[in-house]
């Protein structure tokens, strides 16, 4: 099996609650713990700390942010209308191989007593990135997947914790339905709601 590289071990870990949350962690401290030299942490932390993962912590190092009711708020507002933009640009592309494509992903989707909520969140997005992947916009497609990267903590607890699935999955078949039905109002409305509810539904349960 192929070694997955440090900043991706790490990440790995954030998301399944394997490294502390809220407290210091060094430079020596992540060395000894992944058992790798000092170069490869350093490079990890200035990597992880540009996609938000890591926070400075003083002078000495970083720690991991604890989910935050504010920012998973901001997070949604911006995905609302560039998901509904990307939708709609890549509209006038989305033929039956993309559909079936998208499906395929859900159908993966479908089983989760064999996925991980890593592999749950991974999954989640390549269903997204399906449908707006045909909107050819290399800016707009980057931008949403940063955002992607910066919702996966919070997306991986709100499969766990809040027991969002099944809601989801209903959501998803719905925007395909739309689609198939060439109703781009209905798509965007659906896709809209997808996002903000859920979002909704994790800000109140963080800001308790």
């Amino acid at each position: 099996m192929k070694k997955i590289p440090l900043w991706q071990q790490i990440k790995n870990d954030i998301r399944q609650d394997k490294l502390p949350i809220d407290q210091l962690l060094t430079q020596q401290w992540l060395s000894d713990h992944y058992q790798v030299s000092r170069i490869p942490v350093r490079d990890a932390i200035q990597r992880l700390s540009l996609e938000g993962w890591f926070i400075a912590h003083g002078k000495k190092g970083v720690q991991i942010p604890p989910l935050n009711a504010a920012q998973a708020q901001e997070l949604y507002l911006m995905r609302m209308p560039l998901e509904a933009l990307a939708l709609e640009l890549s509209f006038d592309n989305i033929n039956f191989a993309v559909l079936g494509q998208a499906e395929d992903v859900l159908t993966q989707l479908t089983d989760t007593t064999s996925l991980t909520s890593l592999e749950q969140g991974v999954l989640n997005w390549q269903f997204h990135y399906c449908l707006y992947q045909p909107c050819e916009r290399s800016m707009l497609l980057r931008t949403l997947t940063q955002l992607h990267e910066q919702c996966e903590r919070y997306l991986g607890f709100q499969s766990q914790t809040l027991d969002y699935h099944t809601r989801s999955e209903a959501e998803h078949y719905q925007l395909l339905k739309a689609l198939r039905d060439k109703d781009l109002a209905q798509a965007q409305k659906v896709l809209r709601r997808h996002i903000q509810q859920a979002g909704e539904i994790l800000v109140a349960h963080l800001s308790r």
